[in-house]
């Protein structure tokens, strides 16, 4: 892990100043949520700039974002892909991003601690590997995520990946057969023209 990132972690993770205790020594307890928004062609296929924020919503494939409230302190965790690597993050509070809005589902209450999360976040396999809309996206970390803690997606939800999967890569094989199809079209008409 990179030091930047270590950083970054331990500045995000509750301290009280007046004990010297860390709060999360003092009450593990939290409760999981799993929140899903709509992603962009760009983020479901794979080709994005590394920012992954362009492109037109993909209403049947979802964004996973594993979100943890401690009551006195909330963070969540997801994966995105950047240069076509999938890499993880960590954010204070609930999940936003402009211009979407989440849906949050419970999952379990747990007794963990953030530290303890952020441990197995920075362990999750699929960091840094090849971006795969198939084999290695943000809903494949999520699960990475919670069978790390002992969180098991409920079964709809691992079977609604691979519907997902297959309709997003239906959608994006018919946008390039059409393409292709409209393009020999066009030149098949201009070989007729010109005959």
């Amino acid at each position: 892990m990179s030091k930047r990132l270590k950083t970054s972690l331990n500045s995000l993770n509750p301290r009280s100043s007046n004990t010297g205790e860390d709060e999360d020594d003092r009450n593990p307890r939290c409760t999981v949520y799993l929140c899903k928004r709509s992603i962009k062609n760009n983020e479901a296929s794979g080709s994005s700039s590394s920012s992954g924020h362009s492109g037109q919503n993909v209403p049947i494939a979802k964004h996973w974002v594993l979100y943890f409230d401690w009551g006195y302190y909330q963070a969540h965790y997801e994966a995105t892909q950047v240069d076509g690597k999938l890499e993880f993050s960590k954010g204070k509070g609930e999940p936003k991003t402009p211009g979407f809005t989440f849906t949050k589902k419970k999952l379990k209450t747990l007794k963990v601690m953030p530290h303890t999360v952020d441990e197995a976040a920075e362990r999750n396999r699929f960091n840094g590997v090849d971006y795969s809309l198939a084999s290695a996206n943000c809903q494949h970390w999520v699960i990475e995520l919670g069978e790390r803690l002992g969180i098991q997606m409920p079964e709809h939800q691992v079977e609604n990946l691979v519907d997902a999967v297959a309709k997003t890569a239906l959608v994006v094989g018919v946008e390039v057969g059409v393409g292709v199809g409209v393009v020999a079209a066009l030149s098949s008409l201009k070989k007729t023209k010109k005959n």
